[in-house]
């Protein structure tokens, strides 16, 4: 096209519409974690016809275990219905009675302080820092005659710094329960996280590296926390018959034979799809360039290999005077999915900030433990965290042109607001 022809369309609104329509086209970003073949549907499929549908009538879910434990090098695996059972099961097992502290990360999704109230346990809201994960230093601060346990999320599938929540458990004789529902195949010093504290929490959701839409495993090298947790997931009941005797509380937390058999065409993959995820990292580190635009990601620890289940950044949206949505909706404009994870610290919620239970009109398990308020609560680094986070799903499937893509519109965007 000649440039006069050129001059004359880039009048046209439309020319401007089809520029971008094209440019979207061509770098439209995935977000999917996975994408399942025909084959691995058939075998789903397979599974239906068979009528087995019951983990206690077919064999995928046994096998999951079985591939999910050596995969960790850890003695025991229980597939659940979701990252939060498993949670739950967790806190349970590790003997969390009504009143006792749990310290649970301020920033996270609010099923990890959930699964501690259902058990009648009061979260303790710690500090992230610039890993985005919880803070060693807020952490000691918050240790009081009543804690009973530590739950370390490995966020956004960056890692924890594990050597120094170890040694402040270890100090005051705490349990380690670590939730990897976002880092699943992260290691920490050559071991995969979940196998390195107490017990280790697992999601499958549709968002996650091994995706059965909803589904999670929970893990562990002791006897007594997997007896505890497998009753549990049966309803409370001794053994396979109905007629069994019942034990405990418990819930029906199993997955079912068909999300087994995709977790487990997942979990075959899951080291060859997290590599990617790692390439994609640094490339992007390669292509952006921090001296000249305002953007700061996690902190990664020496020790530790993040799985990069999404990548969030910090941005100082005050200093370039825009809001985020303002950011959030030219990024989408672009066609890149940046969103944000989790807007406020869970200690802002009403929930919280009420001590009750605002549909049963209930303050149980809150009037357990009436020293703990969260009124005044305030934690600088998740304050500030909230309110400048964005992010994006990174999957495994994105290549070199989304990225370089991404990197020229977020350059281009910041520096035209500084």
């Amino acid at each position: 096209m000649s440039a006069y022809l050129k001059k004359i369309f880039q009048k046209i609104p439309l020319y401007s519409l089809l520029r971008r329509f094209l440019t979207q086209k061509l770098t439209a970003f995935p977000t999917s974690p996975y994408v399942f073949s025909e084959k691995e549907a058939q075998r789903v499929y397979d599974i239906v016809l068979t009528g087995k549908l019951h983990h206690r009538s077919g064999r995928e879910v046994s096998m999951l275990e079985k591939e999910f434990a050596q995969y960790h090098n850890v003695r025991y695996a229980l597939a659940t219905n979701a990252g939060t059972s498993a949670l739950e099961m967790a806190i349970k097992a590790i003997g969390v009675q009504p009143g006792d502290e749990v310290i649970v990360p301020a920033y996270t999704f609010v099923a990890t302080a959930q699964a501690v109230l259902a058990r009648g346990g009061i979260p303790i809201f710690a500090d992230i820092d610039d890993t985005f994960t919880l803070s060693p230093s807020s952490l000691a601060k918050h240790v009081s005659s009543r804690t009973k346990a530590i739950v370390v999320v490995h966020m956004f599938g960056n890692v924890a710094a594990l050597d120094e929540i170890k040694r402040i458990a270890k100090l005051h004789k705490l349990l380690i329960i670590e939730d990897c529902c976002q880092a699943i195949g992260a290691s920490y010093e050559g071991r995969k996280v979940g196998s390195i504290g107490d017990i280790g929490c697992f999601s499958f959701n549709e968002k996650k590296a091994v995706t059965t839409g909803q589904g999670g495993m929970f893990i562990t090298n002791k006897k007594d926390y997997f007896t505890i947790a497998h009753h549990t997931r049966e309803t409370g009941q001794l053994d396979d018959s109905l007629a069994s005797d019942v034990v405990t509380t418990g819930n029906t937390f199993a997955l079912t034979e068909m999300q087994a058999a995709l977790a487990r065409s997942e979990l075959a993959r899951l080291d060859e799809l997290n590599n990617k995820r790692k390439e994609n990292y640094e490339t992007f580190i390669a292509m952006i360039d921090t001296n000249f635009v305002p953007l700061r990601w996690y902190r990664i620890l020496p020790k530790a290999q993040p799985s990069f289940s999404r990548l969030v950044f910090m941005i100082d949206f005050d200093t370039l005077k825009v809001t985020r949505d303002e950011f959030i909706r030219a990024m989408n404009l672009e066609g890149i999915p940046v969103r944000t994870f989790y807007p406020i610290p869970l200690y802002a919620y009403t929930l919280f900030q009420k001590r009750k239970d605002m549909l049963l009109k209930s303050s149980f398990p809150f009037n357990m433990n009436p020293r703990v308020r969260y009124a005044n609560l305030h934690l600088p680094f998740v304050e500030l965290f909230c309110k400048n986070q964005v992010g994006i799903e990174f999957s495994p499937y994105i290549n070199e042109i989304h990225l370089s893509h991404m990197c020229n519109v977020f350059s281009s965007y910041l520096m035209s607001h500084l």
